[in-house]
């Protein structure tokens, strides 16, 4: 029998978790409020985490077969020193579509560079100056998601937040004294907030992949048209697309940078929390 791949164990691990402790709080829930399903909310919440955790391992596994198969060692141009994505770690699993967004600019560049000098030359230098900062941005972006998806605070408080608002709710149905109900439902409330910051901070990096992987498919348009001659005239429109993608990045570079601030100082401040 084939024995399963290092790479899968901590999602395996992550998986058995989520089953174990999700059906535990599904047993609860319906044995003591068969009629308010609460157990959905820290299903969903954690169930995100586990989904971004199988692609990381799916994409993770996936460049592994590429690297090896006979056809990588037939491209040598995406091996040069300058494409060797320094934005994001070694080991990110961003390394592919960084190397390819570079791979595009060089190439693009090139092909501006050997265009006919006569007519469009300012149109020529100003799309070479818009593919650099795409370039850039996605460069950015991917490293900022691939920070926040690392983050080990982040990690940790999605898998142990929905289990503390249980354990919460349940003192608080057995508690009878006053003064501690008001402070654990202060705390109930502060935590039920952290998981909705968790939540939206998921679904705004689930954002940021799509448009990582929207730039690039913008990109390699841009490649195909120069590289079946088309002129600079003929890809005007690109301008106005490559302008849009770069502000929407921009907007979501502010956001992920904001909601990581927000992340830090509560994750710095939760030590007084029950």
């Amino acid at each position: 029998m084939k024995s399963i791949s290092p790479r899968w164990k901590p999602f395996l691990k992550h998986l058995s978790s989520y089953v174990i402790v999700i059906g535990g709080l599904a047993l609860l829930n319906w044995l003591t409020s068969p009629g308010a399903w609460w157990v959905v909310w820290p299903a969903v919440g954690w169930g995100i985490g586990l989904a971004f955790d199988l692609r990381r391992t799916l994409l993770g596994e996936e460049e592994t077969d590429t690297a090896d198969s006979p056809a990588a060692a037939h491209r040598p141009d995406v091996q040069d020193a300058d494409l060797a994505p320094t934005a994001v770690p070694a080991q990110s699993r961003w390394r592919g579509d960084v190397a390819k967004a570079r791979l595009y600019r060089r190439q693009i560049q090139e092909l501006l560079a050997d265009a006919p000098a006569a007519g469009g030359e300012s149109r020529r230098q100003a799309l070479a100056r818009q593919v650099d900062e795409w370039v850039q941005s996605i460069e950015a972006l991917a490293r900022r998601v691939e920070e926040i998806q690392q983050n080990p605070l982040i990690q940790q408080d999605t898998a142990d937040v929905p289990r503390s608002i249980e354990a919460l709710k349940t003192r608080l149905s057995e508690e009878t004294n006053p003064d501690l109900r008001r402070e654990l439902e202060r705390t109930l409330t502060s935590r039920q907030t952290q998981l909705d910051a968790l939540t939206q901070l998921q679904q705004t990096v689930a954002q940021a992949e799509m448009k990582i992987e929207s730039a690039l498919s913008a990109l390699g348009t841009i490649y195909s048209q120069l590289l079946t001659g088309q002129s600079t005239a003929d890809i005007a429109d690109y301008r106005r697309l490559s302008e849009e993608v770069d502000e929407e990045v921009r907007v979501l570079r502010d956001h992920l940078e904001a909601l990581r601030e927000v992340r830090l100082d509560n994750s710095a401040g939760r030590s007084g929390e029950l």
